[in-house]
């Protein structure tokens, strides 16, 4: 998790939390005490993966293509959630297609994307199509039919479905859920983005209708929400970086 974190982000003190974020998440810690099945190591061994996706991507040589096709091996052969890693692909190649189409409008159209005010404007855009997209993956599917039962609720209403959803995200991925929330923010106002920003925004959304899978949502999501968590925790620090006291009662 800690250089996976490095590979979307130089920065030591972001992969210190989202390392901190993995390793304290709840379905993390439940499946790896004492316990030897095939999900805990596909869960310990897919940062793995996005790490040599994202370094090979980067750097592309023999070893790193090697790193990757070894551990896409070792997923594929550990467990069936490796079909998942397939929406990754897709939205890794979207991701770069977005990345070249900006590029590309940027050098065209100089007067229009360059202009102060669109890029005053261009965070809340990117903030507000991602929450458009979520909302239309979530409730254009029939992803909430399958949280119509819970330990704290039971009913076909909406808010009970959103209840359950996230009390069986929170119950797997721990301080990522909260904290990602923020991290979205963060990573929608970040400058200068590369590929791996729009990446890891398109990947969470496109396996959004996959959560019908209920008992398995928490092995696959948990490396991107730790990521957005560690995004989330590093940019309250920053905000508060005036006031060190306080900064230090957060981190804490």
């Amino acid at each position: 998790a800690f250089v996976m974190a490095r590979e979307f982000r130089d920065d030591n003190v972001l992969a210190l939390f989202v390392a901190l974020i993995y390793g304290l998440a709840p379905r993390f810690l439940s499946f790896t005490l004492w316990s030897a099945s095939t999900r805990n190591l596909f869960m310990a061994l897919l940062p793995i993966l996005i790490w040599a996706v994202l370094r090979n991507y980067r750097r592309r040589s023999v070893p790193n293509a090697a790193v990757m096709a070894v551990s896409f091996m070792i997923l594929a052969a550990t467990h069936r959630l490796v079909i998942l890693i397939f929406v990754v692909a897709l939205a890794f190649l979207f991701a770069i297609i977005v990345q070249i189409a900006l590029r590309i409008l940027r050098i065209r159209a100089p007067k229009i994307f360059l202009r102060n005010s669109v890029r005053r404007a261009s965070p809340h855009l990117a903030l507000a199509t991602v929450v458009v997209a979520a909302l239309v993956m979530l409730f254009g599917t029939n992803v909430l039919q399958e949280y119509s039962e819970g330990e704290l609720a039971t009913g076909p209403e909406l808010h009970v479905q959103l209840l359950n959803l996230s009390v069986n995200i929170a119950r797997s991925a721990g301080l990522a859920l909260p904290l990602s929330l923020f991290g979205l923010v963060v990573i929608s106002r970040q400058r200068n983005k590369t590929m791996r920003e729009p990446f890891l925004v398109i990947t969470l959304v496109a396996l959004i209708p996959t959560f019908f899978l209920r008992q398995y949502t928490g092995f696959y999501i948990l490396p991107f929400l730790a990521i957005f968590g560690g995004l989330g925790a590093r940019g309250i620090l920053n905000y508060l970086e005036i006031r060190p006291r306080a900064a230090g009662v957060a981190a804490l």
